[in-house]
């Protein structure tokens, strides 16, 4: 049986309980969204393995990846990883490799406790390999009349420099 037959035999199991016992539909809407999409990626990695290990190079779209993973599944994948730590407005950030320079990477999380947005602090010094890495490399497109916006996978990029440090924007394109 392929993935999506066993994703909705799943969700129809979960529609069915949640229905008896709750009565609810939003929340029975919620637990079908939630089903399929764990059922979706049970024999996808929780992370790619570069994020997951301290001293790996990652990369752009590793990054992009973990856009709307659970903030659970990111625990759980950088239990190896050094935490620089936990900010009030609900962001969580970790030192990642990226272009060959150490970066603090802070992933948000929205109002269901997922990844909705990454914030990627680096050295000034840095933000030249950036846009090479997105014109060159990714080939994304960078967005007109929009200084230091790209488009790339699906995700918006916002390239800005606050405080001497370079900041990097990653958001799901809507």
């Amino acid at each position: 049986m392929n993935k999506k037959w066993i994703a909705l035999t799943l969700a129809a199991l979960v529609f069915a309980t949640a229905a008896s016992a709750c009565g609810t539909l939003d929340n029975v809407a919620r637990d079908i969204d939630n089903a399929l999409d764990d059922a979706m990626r049970q024999d996808e990695d929780v992370f790619p393995d570069s994020l997951a290990r301290a001293d790996a190079d990652v990369t752009v779209d590793d990054l992009i990846s973990t856009l709307g993973r659970k903030k659970t599944e990111l625990t759980d994948a950088m239990k190896n990883v050094d935490t620089v730590g936990d900010a009030g407005s609900g962001m969580r950030t970790y030192r990642h490799k990226l272009l060959g320079h150490t970066s603090e990477v802070s992933y948000a999380f929205g109002d269901t406790d997922r990844i909705d947005r990454i914030v990627i602090t680096t050295d000034l010094k840095n933000a030249d390999d950036w846009e090479k890495e997105l014109r060159d490399t990714l080939r994304a497109s960078a967005v007109t009349g929009e200084t230091g916006t790209w488009r790339y996978g699906g995700s918006t990029l916002r390239m800005e420099t606050r405080n001497g440090k370079q900041i990097i924007t990653i958001e799901k394109t809507a």
